[in-house]
């Protein structure tokens, strides 16, 4: 009976001993898949933060271009401004011609006008006894020459 006894002893520890095991397996296996399903959740991670950063990619490449289109039209209202520019100086330079024209005429226009000039002198003279008036008229006679130049001519009457 000790033989049998110890016998069912060693079966029962073999067994405990087995289903230790077997539960270590379990738990190893537990670990294994909470390993995989932490990779995986780091996978996931990984591919939503490339994803993201495809999605910055997209946005600086969107923001580049509305840079560029906005740089185009900067440039197209400069080329504009310089055409204005240039308009306004064909127009201003037929203006200049068009004053110089008639700065030239209305010199031409002052250059043919003479000035005459004209003299009058009057005297008077009393006495207690009796009066006497004089009385001198100056006519003055303007001659014009193409030579720009201003005579005078006097002569003057005594009554």
């Amino acid at each position: 009976m000790s033989i049998k006894g110890s016998d069912n002893k060693l079966t029962v520890r073999r067994h405990l001993l087995h289903l230790q095991l077997l539960l270590l397996l379990l738990l190893l296996l537990l670990l294994l898949l909470l390993l995989l399903l932490l990779l995986l959740l780091l996978l996931l991670l990984l591919l939503l933060l490339l994803l993201l950063l495809l999605l910055l990619l997209l946005l600086l490449l969107l923001l580049l271009l509305l840079l560029l289109l906005l740089l185009l039209l900067l440039l197209l209202l400069l080329l504009l401004l310089l055409l204005l520019l240039l308009l306004l100086l064909l127009l201003t330079t037929t203006t200049t011609t068009n004053t110089t024209t008639t700065t030239t005429t209305t010199a031409t226009t002052t250059t043919t006008t003479t000035t005459t000039t004209t003299t009058t002198t009057t005297t008077t003279t009393t006495t207690t006894t009796t009066t006497t008036t004089t009385t001198t008229t100056t006519t003055t006679t303007a001659t014009n020459t193409t030579t720009n130049s201003t005579t005078a001519a006097a002569s003057s009457s005594a009554t």
